[in-house]
């Protein structure tokens, strides 16, 4: 019988983790803003309330969710330009030093982050070198190249 008690209490406790692991992930402003953009290019309706169940500042984070939903539909690439072998990217937001990197096929090296500015862009790297654009490349000599058009 006490194997029985331990065994539900050590199991509620994992649930419990859980929780808390999943709210840490989603209730934050990066990964509502994030959220918000993604919904947006997938062509979700807008969540009326993103911070339902997240127990601190849903204001903010409705906020987030809202303006990262808004900023989707605004800069929306051309609908003539569907690639349909490819999913599209998602739009991601990471922590550099307290300052919110954001974008597209994001790559770090040392905490330092850089992002393709628009979904069709590729980034690629070379040790601590990073270029964002379009038709990217490395050379033989390991040098980096991407150009500003398609």
């Amino acid at each position: 019988m006490r194997f029985l008690i331990i065994m539900v209490i050590l199991s509620l406790s994992g649930c419990a983790q859980i929780r808390q692991d999943s709210m840490a992930q989603h209730c934050n402003q990066q990964s509502a803003y994030s959220q918000g953009v993604n919904d947006a290019r997938q062509n979700v309706a807008m969540q009326p309330n993103y911070a339902k169940g997240c127990p601190n500042t849903p204001e903010q984070l409705n906020h987030a969710y809202r303006q990262g939903y808004k900023f989707a539909i605004a800069h929306q690439a051309s609908k003539s330009n569907i690639n349909t072998f490819e999913t599209p990217q998602a739009y991601r937001c990471h922590d550099q030093y307290g300052q919110k990197i954001c974008g597209y096929d994001c790559k770090s090296f040392a905490g330092q982050w850089t992002c393709a500015q628009k979904a069709d862009q590729k980034c690629i790297q070379n040790m601590s070198e990073i270029k964002c654009g379009y038709h990217c490349q490395k050379d033989d000599l390991g040098q980096l190249s991407c150009e500003a058009e398609p």
